[in-house]
């Protein structure tokens, strides 16, 4: 899927919000998720401006003209235009076709996630936990302790679970084959094709 991309509009009263455009085209992005073209809501913050007329003290390069960008790494999938307060726990400046283009990084402050964290190092905390929490999941299903339904969990690198085959036996013992069979990658689809060409 393809989403359509929104930017502000430096060069009219106001900063508006409008679709993308590249030499009288509109932009799209292609979705990383079902529903946006981006991983986290990326907005902006305000009454800012990466300026041209200054080198940037991290990059060396001067501003990209742009607003400073932010992602909101929270859980509520937002909408166009909307309006957030936000915890800012760090950032990264990039250079961007000899331009400087920085991004900030933090919740919504009404995120569940927003007490949790009060720097970047916070935000994998959360993550990790979850990681934990799944993997415990996964040593049950492999030890027989849930019931898997349909999925299959033999596996080769935890020999304490029941699900545990050694890799010298697991060729044969699920027969497969010794060598991976290649072939050509199947054609896309005309539409895609056409999208394809839209975005670049």
């Amino acid at each position: 899927m393809i989403g359509a991309k929104v930017e502000t509009k430096r060069d009219a009263p106001l900063d508006p919000i409008f679709h993308d455009e590249k030499d009288g085209t509109p932009r799209f992005k292609e979705s990383v998720r079902s529903h946006k073209a981006m991983p986290f809501l990326h907005g902006s913050i305000p009454q800012t401006c990466e300026s041209p007329n200054v080198n940037c003290s991290f990059t060396g390069y001067p501003g990209d003209k742009d607003l400073m960008y932010l992602f909101d790494i929270g859980q509520d999938p937002g909408y166009t235009s909307q309006v957030k307060q936000v915890r800012v726990l760090g950032g990264l400046s990039f250079v961007d076709v000899d331009e400087t283009d920085c991004k900030s990084i933090g919740p919504d402050i009404t995120d569940p996630l927003a007490p949790l964290v009060d720097s970047v190092d916070d935000v994998e905390r959360p993550t990790v936990k979850k990681i934990q929490e799944s993997n415990d999941f996964w040593k049950d299903l492999g030890n027989g302790k849930a019931d898997p339904g349909k999925i299959e969990f033999a596996q080769t690198s935890n020999g304490e679970l029941e699900s545990y085959t050694s890799c010298k036996d697991a060729t044969k013992d699920f027969k497969l084959p010794k060598k991976s069979k290649t072939g050509k990658e199947a054609e896309k689809p005309e539409k895609w094709q056409q999208l394809n060409s839209t975005i670049a």
